[in-house]
């Protein structure tokens, strides 16, 4: 059950986490759009594979806990990073951390000029150009 969990909120390669304002577990419960019906479905999923595996188990009950917690944190991340060193090719290797500023002058009335600097990481070994274009939703 907690594979299940970790299949249906795999952060990649659209990461729904970071667009929520509620998350449990990394898991989207609500965004700007309202709630998650997958998400609330996918934690309580998540609570009750946690209780099923420690009432299976005999002994060392906070150790497992302990440790299934920080697998279910971060084994997402580490197995994104081994699929972009080894596997991806084209934009699948880039990887965005959130790292980045964007500085906006008003020019005048109705015009506003702006750069934003970002970081990207190219994780395969070869060159690679691409278009970047920054939407908000918050306007449409």
């Amino acid at each position: 059950m907690l594979g299940i969990c970790m299949c249906l909120f795999f952060p990649y390669p659209y990461n729904e986490a970071m667009m929520a304002h509620t998350t449990f577990m990394s898991i989207p419960i609500e965004t700007q759009d309202g709630y998650v019906l997958l998400g609330i479905f996918g934690s309580i999923l998540f609570i009750i594979a946690m209780i099923l595996l420690l009432r299976s188990i005999n002994k060392y009950h906070f150790r497992t806990f302990v440790i299934v917690v920080l697998l279910y944190s971060f084994l997402p991340h580490l197995l994104i990073v081994a699929y972009q060193e080894a596997f991806a090719s084209g934009i699948m290797a880039i990887s965005y951390k959130g790292d980045g500023a964007c500085r906006f002058d008003m020019v005048g009335k109705d015009l506003m000029n702006g750069e934003c600097t970002i970081v990207l990481h190219n994780r395969s070994n070869e060159a690679m150009s691409f278009d970047l274009q920054f939407i908000d939703t918050n306007f449409f």
